[in-house]
């Protein structure tokens, strides 16, 4: 036995569902209208709109050089966009007047800041590469576009002129003081070393007089032994003449061989004394040389060294700098209304707005007659 089931209420929902198909394909010029009205008041929008004007601007950050070579940045970027933001957004908001209002929107990502405003227009700060700060400005005016721009890379190239000098100047005085420092140990350490080899070449001339006053008594003693040796050949010649003598000098000690043998050493001994004399006389010139030649001991060379390590590092820093400058030109370009976007959103608006009047002018109709039959 087949039962047949109905719901009142959902044989209802499709009624109302019906009803409202049929009404709206029975409006659908209402419709139509409505969407086409909006579209042309979209376009209409569109082409009265003024087009906007995008500049962008590229600000290379400066660097300055360290004392150990290195080089930094003048500022961080984070920095520099949070000083830009409170000296030049923040501030030069103009006041409100009782009826006015002036919003500033802003928000900071990361190293992307961006503020939106009636008296400023869209501004965006983004980091390039760590050291370039791209700025984007957009108004209705190219040249509010190029007087905020101008203000902006001025204000910090101005900032960053003052900031590197600043820092430029601590550390070349730095660096000078430190040369001078050396330079007067240099000094001090080359007035010493003058004291002591003048001292050291006073005694080494004392001595080398000396030796010299000695020469001529050395030579005279030499020539003496050498007449002596002389007459004793010639007395022992004679005595190998004549037998007798000879034989009554031979039983005398020590014979006369023997004298002439003591005197020959003893030439040679002052000869050689004569030598030792005269070597030590070149060997105190020669260090009379090498202290006139003024030779520097390591002391004095280590800081020679060091004072020339100073001034490379003077002469380092002073080509690490690097002075923040605007990259190539500021650059312009117009930002025209999309018509197509906005053709788009008013049909879409005009449809359904037509659509909202059908479904209240048919609310509108069931209503009355409701009201009416009862």
């Amino acid at each position: 036995m087949n039962k047949n089931f109905s719901n009142p209420k959902l044989q209802d929902d499709e009624i109302n569902l019906v009803t409202v198909v049929k009404a709206l394909l029975n409006s659908k010029i209402i419709i139509f209208f409505s969407a086409l009205i909006f579209l042309i008041l979209a376009l209409f929008y569109a082409f009265q709109k003024q087009p906007l004007y995008q500049s962008n601007a590229f600000i290379e950050i400066g660097q300055y050089g360290n004392i150990n070579g290195s080089s930094s940045l003048i500022e961080n970027p984070s920095s520099i966009i949070q000083n830009v933001k409170i000296n030049l957004i923040y501030k030069s908001i103009k006041p409100l007047q009782s009826d006015e209002v002036n919003v500033v929107d802003s928000l900071m990502l990361n190293d992307v800041f961006i503020a939106k405003s009636d008296d400023l227009g869209s501004i965006e700060f983004h980091t390039l590469e760590g050291k370039i700060i791209s700025i984007k400005y957009i108004s209705d005016s190219i040249e509010q576009n190029m007087r905020v721009l101008n203000k902006f890379i001025n204000h910090i190239i101005e900032r960053h002129s003052s900031i590197e000098e600043l820092v430029f100047k601590d550390t070349q005085k730095s660096l000078i003081d430190n040369i001078n420092s050396v330079k007067l140990e240099i000094a001090h350490f080359k007035a010493e070393l003058k004291n002591t080899n003048s001292n050291q070449t006073l005694t080494i001339k004392n001595k080398i007089t000396s030796l010299e006053n000695d020469l001529p008594f050395i030579k005279r003693k030499i020539e003496a032994l050498k007449q002596i040796l002389i007459d004793e050949q010639v007395n022992l010649n004679l005595l190998l003449i004549d037998k007798d003598s000879r034989k009554e000098r031979a039983m005398v000690s020590p014979t006369l061989e023997q004298i002439l043998y003591t005197y020959k050493m003893e030439i040679i001994s002052v000869e050689n004394s004569e030598q030792k004399v005269l070597r030590e006389i070149d060997k105190l010139n020669k260090q009379l040389k090498i202290i006139s030649n003024n030779l520097e001991p390591y002391n004095l060379f280590s800081l020679s060294q060091r004072k020339i390590a100073l001034e490379d590092q003077l002469q380092s820093i002073n080509m690490l700098r690097n002075k923040t400058q605007l990259i190539n030109e500021v650059k312009t370009s117009s930002i025209l209304p999309n018509k197509r976007v906005y053709a788009f959103i008013g049909f879409i608006f005009g449809l359904f707005f037509g659509i909202f009047l059908v479904l209240v002018k048919d609310f509108t109709n069931t209503f009355r007659k409701s009201s009416a039959s009862t």
